[in-house]
């Protein structure tokens, strides 16, 4: 699994990974390990244990061999851990697309309509449009064919 790597801090408690630690402490206290016992049963130093769990060091540094032995601890899938450790995030699983985008896509759709061909305008008008513009037709075409073309947004202030 490819990972984004940013450099563990040294010397400031770094806060991501709070809650894969807390897991751990969690698990550890329900079958009754001590730091010691935990620390060697997932590979790690008692030392580079205390810093992962305090926050001294990041688990995103950490090998993935061993974040599979956090997983096994923990009884649950590798990609939980990650995200626990904030190593990866949900908005990583999908595809982040513009406005210009998804209004490209749903011109598209609104092309292969047939009920809406002979209203549309052709793709030189159209890229012309302003995007607002664009957006707009989008969206009304959008809630007349009840499709659902455009991602959910924050409407900000669109600059053409």
């Amino acid at each position: 699994m490819t990972r984004s790597h940013k450099p563990a801090k040294k010397t400031t408690k770094d806060k991501r990974g709070v809650a894969l630690a807390r897991a751990i402490e969690d698990q550890a206290t329900k079958l009754g390990l001590t730091q010691q016992v935990v620390a060697k049963r997932l590979g790690f130093s008692a030392p580079y244990y205390a810093l992962l769990l305090s926050g001294q060091r990041w688990f995103g540094a950490v090998a993935e061999d061993k974040l599979k032995k956090i997983a096994d601890f923990l009884d649950m899938p590798l990609l939980s851990v990650y995200m626990l450790a904030e190593v990866i995030h949900t908005e990583d699983f999908y595809r982040s697309s513009t406005i210009e985008d998804q209004v490209k896509f749903a011109f598209e759709v609104m092309l292969k309509d047939k009920r809406f061909t002979y209203r549309m305008p052709t793709r030189t008008d159209w890229d012309a449009s302003p995007l607002r513009v664009r957006l707009l037709c989008a969206i009304l075409y959008q809630d007349v064919s009840g499709k659902d073309l455009l991602e959910k947004f924050r409407m900000l202030k669109i600059v053409d």
